[in-house]
């Protein structure tokens, strides 16, 4: 396991990394440029940097100082029922976290939404659970709609 020190920050913790979690985080980085694309707004576009900063500082043993999601999905239905898929990134100084969530609608039984985390990352390394592929290509599927949007959070740590 390769150890990688985030220089003198003593607040932010060290991330160990496998090669493979390199790999993954280098094919997420990668992703995440893709995300540009979907901004609709300049602050959309300012917060895919900001993971994709995030990303690499981690990468490269710097300290991360944002805490940025990005959620990427869409709804479709009727006045009936409704039903959505989105995709969602997070990274903060303590996990990148892959998640995704369905959400239903019903006029008769009202709403739900059930979220999954597909992989997350912490400072002590090793991607768990380990379905990073699957959001992968959930992702690329989506990016096929055209009724996808991006949705973002984004605040200085």
């Amino acid at each position: 396991m390769n150890e990688i020190e985030r220089g003198s920050d003593e607040d932010s913790p060290s991330w160990q990394l496998t090669d493979a979690d390199r790999g993954r985080l280098e094919v997420l980085r990668d992703a995440v440029r893709a995300f540009a694309a979907t901004a609709r707004s300049a602050n959309d576009l300012m917060a895919v940097g900001e993971a994709w900063q995030a990303l690499g500082a981690i990468l490269d043993g710097e300290p991360v100082e944002v805490n940025v999601e990005l959620s990427f999905g869409f709804r479709c239905g009727d006045d009936v029922s409704e039903g959505g898929l989105y995709v969602s990134l997070r990274v903060n100084d303590e996990e990148v976290r892959l998640s995704r969530m369905n959400t239903t609608w019903d006029i008769q039984l009202g709403s739900d939404r059930f979220t999954q985390d597909c992989a997350i990352l912490t400072p002590e390394g090793a991607f768990y659970p380990c379905d990073g592929a699957r959001w992968l290509q959930e992702y690329a599927a989506i990016r096929s709609r055209d009724d996808a949007t991006l949705s973002t959070s984004r605040e200085h740590v």
